[in-house]
């Protein structure tokens, strides 16, 4: 019997698709230099930023929570999100109404807890 629940092994995959499928479009060079283990171009947004990819293939940041305890996986490792892709759009109206709608402060402090957006206050701000 077939159900028309979706799944939460179905929900997780088609999270991973988006994440992989945004970032390719918007870090493609990124990526490639990642998949060969090279060094990320000077000229790339993400230069400064300790980025790796994951068993997945997401593209994540390293930070200072990388040795802490007591917090997620997600939050020790944020997946890196273009402020300009339409999905991140979306994820920050996504956050917008589920957080009831309050303020950016809230917002930013929310979408923090899994995601790395580059200009994250202007991206919410335009969102």
């Amino acid at each position: 019997m077939i159900s028309d629940k979706l799944q939460s092994n179905e929900i997780r995959e088609a999270e991973i698709w988006w994440w992989k499928n945004s970032q390719l479009q918007s870090f493609p060079e990124e990526i490639k230099s990642l998949l060969k283990q090279r060094e990320i171009a000077r000229s790339s947004r993400l230069w400064k930023l300790n980025v790796y990819l994951d068993n997945e293939g997401v593209m994540r940041i390293r930070g200072r929570l990388e040795n802490a305890t007591g917090i997620g996986e997600e939050t020790k490792f944020p997946v890196v999100l273009d402020p300009k892709h339409p999905y991140t759009n979306l994820l920050v109206l996504h956050y917008h109404t589920q957080g009831g709608h309050h303020g950016r402060e809230r917002i930013i402090n929310e979408i923090r807890q899994k995601f790395c957006i580059l200009n994250l206050r202007s991206a919410v701000r335009s969102t």
